[in-house]
């Protein structure tokens, strides 16, 4: 409780100032994974500066109580005027019970579980909470890292595992999953304040119920895949464009600072943050005229590389491995051997009903039954965003394996890879059913 608590009184300090025209509930949605990114970069600031995490305590606890007094200051005050909603708990309590309870047996008694999970994000929040700090001269020892999985993977879910491992007091792999529990539920909450905004409230209960109840996003909450740094990803995707849409509608440049933010976030915990930034201003690219466009690009870029920098220099700095070191130059006939496996796989997992539901199969219908939405500037730009992702990671994933190597993991299954992938941009394709289909079915469209 203590770390929710920390963590949310750290991300409204910036969320109070930064969306002032959102509710109440949608400041408390973005608080707690926005604290998350201040708790793990000013530990990682306190360990470059100081040599420990100390110093980035005393910050996180002092922005975490001001925070708190803020948060609480505001609710008093909405209660005595009488404009605090107590509907939207009621609303989304179901979907926190059902994916608690789907999600308990594993979640409860199992350690971390998959390869990534353990030897990448846990054994490194294992090593910073040992240590109180970042120790760079083992990144440094070829022979350490040779049993560090992935060692140059960015640091935010590391980093929040070790604080709360410190709060603690003992590194409990079962209850460090609440990271990904908490983080689902706010994917979860948040796509439910989105749909609200188009659609009736039966129709965002009922859209966000399919959702929240899909196996791979409980799967990633609260049971085998908890502990994996996708389910964080996937929201502050979602939060990054979103916000970026509001701007394009509000002009208000906090709005689009705090855009901005959490696509710095998204860099800050997956390295699929590049195509995430890239999705998001190629495809606002059907919000603002030509010239705007670029301007906003510019400007958008600036958080993300000022947040990720400093570890991106300590990477090169001890000559850690990129993940660009993974490339292999294959003559060019492979890349599209490659593309058609992927996009064969892909496929597949569209219609794998045990894992998505029928969230992938309606997209495609919504959008063609009501192929006039198109029309639409949101419908665009969330569209694009859903497509130039799944584009991006196609590429990636082509250029980074063999033909040989990528074979063989198909043989076993599909990869890993491409069912995380696909979680990523699992709120987009919901979106978008609830934009194109929210007239015809789910009642009167609301206009914003």
């Amino acid at each position: 409780m203590a770390y929710f608590l920390l963590s949310a009184g750290c991300g409204y300090i910036l969320v109070r100032y930064l969306s002032s025209r959102e509710s109440y509930a949608t400041r408390i949605v973005y608080s707690m994974p926005a604290g998350a990114v201040f708790i793990s970069f000013f530990m990682f600031i306190s360990s470059l500066v100081t040599g420990n995490f100390f110093a980035g305590y005393f910050v996180i606890l002092l922005l975490a109580v001001s925070g708190i007094f803020f948060l609480s200051t505001d609710a008093l005050r909405r209660v005595k005027a009488g404009s605090m909603s107590w509907r939207f708990i009621g609303e989304i309590g179901l979907f926190v019970g059902v994916t608690l309870l789907l999600g308990s047996h594993l979640f409860m008694h199992l350690p971390l579980t998959v390869r990534d999970a353990w030897a990448s994000y846990g054994l490194k929040g294992k090593i910073f909470f040992i240590e109180q700090r970042i120790p760079l001269e083992h990144f440094k020892n070829q022979q350490f890292l040779q049993f560090l999985r992935l060692p140059f993977y960015p640091l935010n879910l590391s980093l929040n595992e070790s604080f709360l491992a410190t709060l603690l007091g003992d590194f409990n792999e079962t209850k460090l999953k609440m990271i990904s529990l908490a983080f689902g539920l706010m994917s979860i909450s948040l796509v439910y304040l989105s749909l609200k905004k188009i659609l009736s409230v039966a129709g965002a209960f009922l859209l966000t119920g399919v959702f929240a109840f899909t196996p791979m996003v409980i799967l990633h909450s609260a049971s085998f895949f908890a502990g994996l740094s996708d389910i964080l990803f996937m929201f502050y995707n979602l939060a990054a464009a979103g916000l970026l849409y509001e701007f394009s509608r509000t002009k208000d440049k906090r709005t689009f600072f705090l855009s901005s933010f959490f696509a710095a976030a998204s860099l800050w915990t997956k390295f699929e943050g590049f195509v995430c930034i890239f999705a998001i201003l190629a495809a606002s690219f059907f919000l603002f005229d030509k010239r705007e466009w670029v301007k906003i690009c510019l400007w958008y870029l600036l958080l993300p590389v000022v947040l990720n920098a400093p570890w991106w220099i300590i990477k090169f700095i001890t000559r850690m491995e990129f993940v660009y070191t993974f490339i292999r130059l294959h003559p060019l006939a492979a890349i599209g051997e490659k593309l058609g496996m992927l996009i064969s796989v892909l496929s597949k997992e569209f219609v794998s009903f045990g894992k998505w539901g029928w969230v992938w199969l309606v997209v495609p219908v919504a959008v063609v039954v009501n192929i006039r939405k198109l029309l639409d500037k949101g419908v665009q730009y969330f569209l694009a965003i859903l497509l130039v992702e799944i584009a991006g990671y196609i590429f990636v994933l082509a250029f980074l394996s063999s033909p040989d190597t990528l074979r063989a993991r198909i043989k076993l299954g599909p990869p890993l890879s491409v069912e995380r992938q696909l979680l990523h941009v699992l709120p987009f394709a919901v979106l978008l059913v609830g934009a194109t289909l929210g007239r015809s079915i789910f009642g009167k469209e609301k206009v914003q």
